[in-house]
Order: structure tokens, then C-alpha cells, then sequence
């Protein structure tokens, strides 16, 4: 497998959740929002980038 600190992620967290109701990127699993679960899980890359919309 590929040593994570070579590799680059950008993570998609925008659109608006017509179908889901709500923001999918703040649905909680296990107590913490899916959006910080994935970042977490890209914490090891070289870089990461986040695109999504700014509230209000």
C-alpha cells in the first residue's frame, strides 16, 4: 500500500442535500459528524483540500 504522507486527498462537502433534508457533511455516526470523521481519515495525506459552501 501506498505510504499516506505521498499521497494528496480533496474532499467534497458541499451541495444541498435536497433529498436528505439536512447537511450530510453533519450527520453524526458513532457521535462524530461524517465531515470530521473523513478529514480525520485524511490527517496522515501530504495535503488536503476542502471544498464545500459557507453557511447562511
Amino acid at each position: 500500500m501506498s505510504d499516506p504522507s505521498f499521497l494528496s486527498a480533496i474532499v467534497l462537502a458541499g451541495g444541498r442535500s435536497s433529498r436528505m433534508g439536512r447537511d450530510k457533511a453533519l450527520i453524526e455516526i458513532e457521535g462524530s459528524p461524517l465531515l470530521r470523521r473523513v478529514c480525520r481519515c485524511c490527517a496522515a495525506m501530504h495535503s488536503v483540500g476542502l471544498c464545500g459552501h459557507a453557511q447562511g
